[in-house]
């Protein structure tokens, strides 16, 4: 992992990817919440077990992938940074995908940190 420059775009989608993933997700999970995963046309769904409502983690609400996705995530902080696709083998989406839980949400949150936390700086990236 290189640190790479970010602009203020990409910085504030990275941000509020992290933001989005606290509040819609962790939030609920160190509640206590469980969450259930079934399939639906040959896709994943993952629903809040108390409550039957959809957890908000797929690309419909990722800030990241609202603004990348239609590149096929190429742009994308994420994958400039990790050199994958937070979708791909050992991307941090997809372990939470094969197991949805407080520790890889945790760590889904902790990469994009990771992101910010080691970006470039020399004030010309603003």
């Amino acid at each position: 992992m290189k640190a790479i420059k970010l602009t203020w775009k990409e910085r504030r989608a990275v941000q509020r990817s992290i933001n989005h993933w606290e509040r819609d997700i962790i939030k609920y999970l160190v509640q206590g919440k469980k969450i259930i995963t079934w399939e639906s046309r040959d896709t994943s769904v993952w629903d809040w077990r108390e409550t039957g409502k959809s957890v908000q983690c797929n690309t419909d609400f990722c800030p990241l992938c609202k603004q990348y996705e239609e590149d096929e995530c190429i742009a994308c902080p994420y994958q400039k940074f990790y050199h994958r696709n937070c979708d791909e083998i050992g991307g941090h989406w997809r372990k939470w995908r094969d197991k949805p839980s407080l520790r890889t949400a945790r760590a889904m949150v902790a990469s994009l940190q990771r992101i910010l936390d080691k970006e470039v700086t020399d004030g010309s990236s603003k």
